[in-house]
């Protein structure tokens, strides 16, 4: 002590040493003096001082100062004195206490390392506290929390095999379900459910143990997503009377909120969304943190498909919050996002959907937590005309999702391309996309995927004979008859479907040239049901095209404006104020109005900026007969650029520009 005081008074006064925060120690005043002393120093020297350091802090944690974590701490000092052994007991408890604190990437950190050292450690069984395909499992369930399913998968794939001949068949099958969620995850749903019957078969039969349980909720949930609802809810009936019976908790909140999907999906809505928040509500209890995030997943998304928008936000909400508690907001946070933006965007309230995506994006999810919310930014610029950057995002969204064949996000990339092509003025080409991959047997969960592809394949029928575009009669025809079988075998349970059929029915009107005023106006009045702002504003508009044109019916008659979906009932939508200049509400909502088509302007009118009245910059917004209008400035988006259990959102389509009302300004004017 005589040396020491006298040197870090030195130290101190040189300043290259204060007092630390705790009051206790000393740090060194800056960092790049640190570095350049501990490169300075022989290897044995660094060796000696870690071994010193780890030596000191098992002695007495206290000198840590309450500054970071103590297992993590001897775990990189005894790793860096050679001290296997010690590193490998250090590094397992640090990734408990991570995955436990909800850090997976740090649990990740520590247990990998683990991993690394277990075969140089002979007594590893006995320092570790777990064998190595637990310590696997456990390395692989924090690889997955942090989004990074594929090195989770691998990992699994290792143990079952270095370790097939001593596996016996409860320890395989629980390896099996860890393997089947990965899959899942990636969009691998048959090979998923493919496995998990092979690992039932294995386990004893009729014995309920809690494996069992385990492997039962999981095929309950691969059922659902191959769409064999029926045998899903059969599935998880079991599952739920088997884990109560062995007090498997997890696993009957899991068969719980599964059962909710599949008996929404079957048409009892009432008895599906209480199974799914009995489920949520069990897991909650328990701190199920993970089951009762899925939960909040899938009660959010069937509210959505119920036609309640304003219910999902909230739930979606209370899911997000959670996500961002337990530390997974690359991977199912971005899912829960997803299903916060879709409910938004159909209220018309863009801005903020598309900020929440931002954000969610700036994680850096992966897979398809990333397609997800790659496809709702994708449909928001195909809304808005951005062309360019919907190909982006929906190209991007392909790569992540891999050669996957999951309907729920397969079907929303062959609507956001079709349009795109229907928007180029490729009439011909998006017809040709939708022939190839539509025609295909779809029930279940997947219905609400199909219709607005059947509405668009006849909307696009209907385009082509209003282009004239060279096509044989017969061909539109055939694909006119084509298009009504499909979907007269879909069913209509949902007010989004009933929608859908009502629009599509009117596309009909339209592709055979009838008097299409009363089809439109029924699509008008069954998208105000269903409660979506796009699609309103989309038939309200075709409604205004049909009345100009039909002679029989007064060019005056305007359709009425709907009430904003996003403004509030005591403020009149020009008095709200604009959040962002750069991203604009959906139509109708805001600070717009949705007027009256007004009569063509003369060829050579312009405004007092000198800019023409009929231009309007984006192809994709101007079919043929719509009015046109004074271009707006491109929006563009802001700051920077991811179901049943997964994926939640469902694209519309891209409508006609909306004529704006001109404002009156003094001193300037058209």
């Amino acid at each position: 002590m005589g040396e020491l005081y006298p040197a870090l008074r030195e130290a101190v006064e040189h300043h290259l040493l204060v007092v630390d925060e705790s009051g206790h120690g000393y740090a060194f005043r800056h960092a790049l003096t640190r570095d350049a002393l501990y490169d300075d120093m022989l290897p044995g020297e660094r060796v000696r001082l870690h071994a010193a350091y780890g030596a000191a802090l098992s002695t007495d944690p206290g000198l840590l100062g309450g500054e970071g974590n103590v297992a993590a701490t001897l775990a990189h000092h005894w790793y860096a004195a050679l001290d296997l052994p010690r590193a490998l007991s250090a590094s397992v408890q640090a990734g408990w206490q991570a995955a436990a604190a909800f850090a997976p990437a740090e649990a990740l950190r520590h247990l990998e390392r683990a991993l690394q050292i277990w075969a140089r450690v002979p007594d590893a069984i006995e320092r570790a506290g777990v064998d190595w395909i637990a310590l696997n499992i456990l390395a692989a369930d924090a690889a997955s929390a942090a989004g990074d399913t594929n090195r989770a998968l691998s990992m699994i794939d290792q143990v079952l095999a270095e370790a097939e001949a001593t596996l016996d068949p409860l320890r395989r099958a629980e390896l099996v379900e860890r393997r089947a969620y990965m899959l899942r995850v990636l969009g691998r749903d048959d090979e998923a459910a493919r496995q998990l019957r092979d690992a039932l078969a294995m386990l004893p039969d009729e014995a309920a143990t809690p494996v069992r349980a385990v492997v039962l909720a999981s095929l309950a949930n691969s059922l659902l997503r191959i769409d064999d609802t029926e045998g899903a809810a059969a599935t998880a009936h079991l599952a739920v009377a088997a884990a109560a019976e062995v007090g498997a908790t997890a696993q009957q909140a899991e068969a719980l909120i599964t059962l909710g999907c599949c008996e929404s999906y079957l048409g009892d809505a009432t008895s599906g969304l209480t199974a799914l928040r009995d489920g949520v509500g069990l897991a909650e209890r328990h701190d199920l943190h993970r089951v009762a995030l899925r939960g909040y997943v899938n009660l959010s998304d069937n509210l959505e498909l119920l036609g309640r928008h304003a219910d999902a936000v909230e739930v979606a909400r209370a899911g997000v919050a959670l996500a961002t508690h337990i530390g997974v907001l690359s991977s199912m946070g971005a899912m829960i996002t997803s299903n916060l933006a879709e409910p938004l965007i159909r209220l018309g309230r863009w801005r903020e959907a598309l900020d929440l995506i931002t954000e969610s994006l700036a994680d850096e999810p992966i897979g398809v937590f990333a397609s997800t919310l790659l496809l709702l930014r994708a449909e928001l610029h195909l809304w808005q005309g951005d062309t360019e950057r919907a190909e982006r995002d929906v190209r991007d969204a392909r790569r992540f999702f891999g050669d996957g064949v999951d309907l729920q996000f397969t079907a929303p990339m062959l609507y956001i391309e079709t349009d795109l092509a229907r928007g180029r003025g490729d009439l011909l080409e998006a017809r040709r996309r939708l022939q190839a991959e539509l025609y295909v047997p779809i029930t279940g969960m997947y219905v609400r995927y199909a219709w607005p592809l059947a509405w668009l394949g006849m909307r696009i029928e209907a385009d082509i004979a209003a282009a004239d575009t060279p096509s044989p009669a017969a061909e539109a025809a055939r694909e006119r008859d084509r298009l009504t079988a499909f979907a007269l075998a879909l069913p209509t349970t949902t007010p989004s479907a009933l929608a859908y059929q009502a629009m599509m029915n009117a596309e009909a009107a339209r592709l055979s040239r009838r008097d299409d005023v009363g089809a439109w106006r029924l699509a008008v009045d069954a998208n105000r049901a269903a409660g979506e702002a796009f699609p309103l504003c989309y038939s309200l508009y075709r409604l205004a095209e049909a009345q100009v044109t039909d002679r029989s019916t007064s060019p005056t008659i305007q359709p009425r404006r709907p009430r904003s979906a996003c403004a509030s009932p005591r403020t009149s939508p020009r008095q709200r104020p604009r959040t962002s200049e750069r991203w604009p509400d959906a139509p109708g909502c805001g600070s717009r109005w949705l007027p009256s088509p007004p009569p063509a302007p003369p060829p050579n009118r312009t405004c007092g900026s000198g800019s023409p009245i009929g231009s309007w910059k984006s192809s994709a917004w101007s079919p043929r007969g719509a009015p046109t209008v004074r271009s707006r400035p491109r929006c563009t988006s802001a700051r920077r650029p991811p179901a049943s259990t997964y994926r939640t959102f469902w694209p519309n389509s891209m409508p006609p520009p909306a004529p704006r009302r001109p404002h009156r300004r003094t001193g300037s004017g058209c």
